[in-house]
C-alpha cells in the first residue's frame, strides 16, 4: 500500500456582472495562502459600486478563519458603500463557523443562488 498526499486545488475567483449585480464565484480552498487575492478581488468588486454583490462560495472545500475575516470586512465595506451583499454556501467549513461565532446576523449565508438573489432583490 502506498501513501501519498493529495494536494488541494488552488483557489480560483471568477467575477461576472449581470444587470448591475456583480457575482464573485470562488472555487477550491480558501486558505491563508489566498486571502490576500480574495480580499483584493472583493475590494475591486465593491469599488465598482454595483447595485449588489453576490459571493458564491458553493464550490469551495475549505474556508480558513482568516478568510472569514476577509468576508466580514468585505460585507462591512459593501454596506458602507451602499452595495447590497449576499453569500451562497452550504459547506460546513463556511456555514458552521459563521453560526458558532454568531456572525450570521452580519454574514447571511443562503443555501442556493435563488435564495441569495431573492435577498438581494429585497435589499436593493
Amino acid at each position: 500500500m502506498s501513501q501519498y498526499a493529495v494536494r488541494p486545488a488552488p483557489a480560483t475567483f471568477e467575477v461576472t456582472t449581470d444587470h448591475a449585480v456583480t457575482v464573485l464565484t470562488a472555487t477550491g480552498e480558501l486558505d491563508n495562502q489566498v486571502v490576500d487575492r480574495l480580499g483584493h478581488a472583493l475590494a475591486e468588486a465593491i469599488g465598482r459600486r454595483p447595485k449588489a454583490l453576490l459571493l458564491d462560495l458553493s464550490r469551495i472545500a475549505f474556508c480558513s478563519a482568516q478568510t472569514l475575516r476577509v468576508l466580514l470586512d468585505a460585507h462591512i465595506d459593501a454596506r458602507a458603500a451602499g452595495v447590497a451583499c449576499a453569500m451562497v454556501s452550504t459547506h460546513p467549513t463556511v456555514v458552521r463557523p459563521i453560526r458558532l461565532l454568531r456572525l450570521d446576523h452580519l454574514l447571511q449565508v443562503h443555501p442556493d443562488l435563488e435564495a441569495a438573489w431573492r435577498r438581494l432583490t429585497l435589499l436593493s
